[in-house]
């Protein structure tokens, strides 16, 4: 693919020279002015010219990105590292969040190459609440949908990317004896609110929901002040940032090529059919002739 690749970029380039000469020789402009005006008068072929470059750059990023990618699975405490193609990959410490509407545990990495630093990555592991009754009153919070947020550093020659995998199992144990904690206190309230109005029934409840919301703040708080190990993906991959550009270069290629020609540049193009003048075009018949 780097080999089909080069030689279609050179084989571009070769005719992008090739016309600019000719018409820098013709002409006597400069090369850019030349350059630009030989593209203006063939808009199709070098747009699609453009367009083949781009999809060559795109195929060159796509054989690296898979090709030569690195990725491997590691588990860490905090302070901790990992090496991954000549990166040191190091765990600083965990990182939580706790609202209603979703629950996020996540991490802060340090990589370096060497003594040199090369940025920070922040990867969070996000849990949103099943609606399902059956998990238990703060088992449905960890139970449910979730999703992981990427750390990703870009680069025109690599990206380094990370994804935490935080295991709840060390916090089973806490998670079960709330289930039965908050079910009991909820099997206790519910006569006493069933005889209020309907309007006054969540008021009621809400200092419940209040101590049931505390609880799970302070369950999600342990991950970052009882830190156990976590596992993450962490990959490295080269060129990726190329598969944009070359669909960039393909884009304004395009353009090039579908760019409508000026209207007096037509009138031009339609004026050198009669380079001859009036005497050249077609003469026209006397009125009334038959």
């Amino acid at each position: 693919m780097f080999s089909i690749g080069s030689f279609v970029i050179a084989a571009v380039g070769q005719e992008f020279w090739r016309g600019t000469r000719a018409r820098h020789a013709m002409s006597g402009e400069r090369a850019p002015v030349a350059l630009l005006a030989l593209v203006r008068r063939n808009r199709r072929r070098y747009g699609g010219y453009v367009v083949h470059v781009g999809v060559a750059v795109a195929l060159i990023g796509v054989a690296a990105s898979t090709s030569f990618q690195h990725s491997h699975y590691a588990t860490l405490s905090p302070g901790q590292s990992s090496k991954i193609d000549g990166y040191t990959v190091r765990y600083v410490k965990p990182t939580v969040e706790a609202t209603s509407a979703k629950l996020s545990l996540g991490a802060v990495l340090s990589v370096s190459k060497g003594s040199h630093h090369v940025t920070t990555l922040d990867t969070r592991h996000e849990l949103y609440p099943s609606q399902d009754p059956s998990l238990g009153p703060i088992g449905r919070f960890f139970n449910g949908s979730d999703e992981s947020r990427v750390g990703l550093q870009s680069g025109f020659t690599r990206d380094i990317w990370t994804v935490v995998n935080p295991s709840l199992q060390p916090l089973q144990g806490l998670i079960s004896q709330g289930d039965q904690l908050f079910t009991r206190l909820e099997a206790q309230a519910m006569p006493k609110v069933a005889k209020l109005p309907p309007a006054q029934q969540q008021a009621a409840l809400a200092p419940l929901w209040q101590f049931r919301d505390r609880a799970i703040a302070e369950l999600v708080s342990r991950y970052a002040s009882h830190p156990w190990p976590v596992t993450f993906l962490l990959i490295v991959s080269p060129l990726v940032m190329w598969l944009w550009i070359g669909a960039l270069i393909v884009a304004g290629g395009a353009l090039i090529a579908l760019w409508p020609v000026p209207y007096l540049a037509r009138l031009r193009a339609r004026s050198t059919e009669y380079t001859g003048g009036p005497a050249s075009m077609p003469a026209r018949e006397p009125a009334g002739v038959a």
